[in-house]
């Protein structure tokens, strides 16, 4: 039986929940066992995860736990949604700011600005999510303060489809200084996915950053972060 049994309107739990009575709570797991089974803080071949399949008083304990787990996946991943949303739409209002400075005629610059190639290959690079410390990493690149069209080689076993890809001064608070999507495409041997965007860098500050990628799915994990340097031009 797996770890995680569905949800609620599964059969199997409402089996679990009544079908195995024991009253007097006979060999039941200590609290702080039942804790980190909910927690899913014990590997599943621990004879532990035995005992609750067995045993509907620790499994009720169990499914307390576990479903607040759940729920405070559940509040992440919506605020991750959240965030997504409101990137998608500050780019559509960047990009229409864009054409209205273009169409009143108040550019002073070429339509056509040459933007620098930066390859950046995270075929070998771990990828690590929004919680972990990133302080003392090496950065991965050095962009300048400039248009630039990234080339990214995304890590080996990525997905297909469209990314987010931004440069962020801060994980925590997704404070981004460039932002947009790209749909990945194969390198010609078909062993990489690659990400091809421009981004302008033009306002940031000197400075560490974090390049974010994030797959624009439905379900899919939330942003992954590299850190990367920005310098004078």
């Amino acid at each position: 039986m797996p770890a995680e049994p569905t949800n609620d309107d599964n059969p199997i739990e409402e089996i679990l929940l009544t079908g195995f009575p024991n009253p007097e709570r006979i060999g039941c797991l200590p609290r702080d066992i039942i804790e980190a089974l909910g927690q899913k803080k014990i590997p599943r071949d621990n004879p532990a995860w035995r005992h609750i399949w067995n045993c509907s008083p620790c499994f009720r304990d169990f499914k307390v736990i576990r479903d607040r787990r759940l729920a405070e996946v559940e509040r992440k991943q919506q605020k991750q949604r959240l965030f997504r949303l409101t990137a998608v739409m500050a780019a559509g209002l960047a990009i229409a700011a864009s054409l209205a400075y273009v169409f009143v005629g108040l550019a002073k610059k070429p339509a056509n600005i040459e933007a620098v190639i930066v390859p950046i290959d995270l075929t070998n690079t771990g990828i690590t999510r929004g919680s972990a410390d990133l302080s003392n990493e090496q950065p991965l690149a050095s962009l300048p303060r400039a248009p630039v069209e990234l080339r990214i080689t995304l890590p080996r076993l990525s997905k297909n489809g469209n990314y987010m890809v931004g440069i962020l001064k801060s994980k925590s608070e997704d404070a981004a200084v460039a932002l947009g999507s790209v749909i990945t495409r194969q390198t010609a041997d078909s062993r990489s996915l690659v990400l091809t965007l421009r981004l302008d860098l033009s306002a940031a500050e000197n400075g560490r950053y974090y390049l974010a990628t994030r797959l624009l799915e439905p379900g899919e994990d939330p942003a992954y972060y590299y850190p990367v340097l920005i310098t004078s031009k």
